[in-house]
């Protein structure tokens, strides 16, 4: 008896490794065809960087299940405290609730983008400012299109000196570069309109 489940967890930690170094494969040939359409280059930790408007973005993209898509941006923002946004779900309410309990909850006029996000922020005007309903649409879209179950979530945080846009998502919902360059660019809109401040 202990020999077959030695074998089974043997055979499943060989298809966990198989499956990872697929994932790590499609994950290298994304971020290359990702650096070429970006103007940018792959670093020695296997990220993307690329100039936007004169400010170096990183994209880290993680091979396992549940992808990570990380968008940084370290740059000098005209930004007053702090914004984080949250996919709501039942998982992200203590992250939310807890470790930002310092933020204020702030309700968008859009009852749908409520529903789907939390929102926190020392600057409740700002936030009116930054979301106009085009990101708030493009956050809703990312969301429905590639974050629809629970585990998934989607944070943007932005302070003065940082910027990151985190997804997380099924690898099912990532299969061709369009989908990777959606969330991308749903991060660049962002920094755009941050930007602009």
């Amino acid at each position: 008896m202990n020999l077959l489940l030695n074998i089974i967890v043997s055979i499943l930690i060989v298809i966990y490794f198989v499956l990872f170094l697929k994932n790590l494969r499609k994950n290298s040939d994304v971020l290359k065809e990702l650096a070429k359409k970006r103007n940018g280059t792959i670093n020695k930790d296997s990220n993307l960087v690329f100039q936007y408007k004169n400010i170096n973005v990183l994209v880290s993209i993680s091979p396992a299940d549940p992808i990570q898509i990380l968008l940084i941006v370290n740059s000098q923002f005209n930004i007053h405290g702090r914004i984080v946004i949250y996919k709501k779900d039942i998982l992200n309410a203590f992250d939310f609730k807890f470790l930002y309990r310092d933020l204020r909850d702030i309700q968008l006029g859009n009852s749908e983008f409520n529903k789907k996000f939390w929102i926190g922020a020392n600057d409740e005007n700002y936030v009116y400012r930054l979301l106009t309903p085009e990101i708030q649409n493009k956050l809703i879209e990312t969301r429905d299109r590639h974050l629809r179950f629970t585990r998934y979530s989607l944070k943007v945080d932005i302070q003065n000196n940082r910027y990151i846009f985190d997804v997380r998502g099924r690898g099912k919902s990532f299969r061709e570069i369009r989908d990777y360059d959606d969330i991308i660019d749903t991060a660049i809109n962002i920094l755009d309109r941050i930007k602009e401040f």
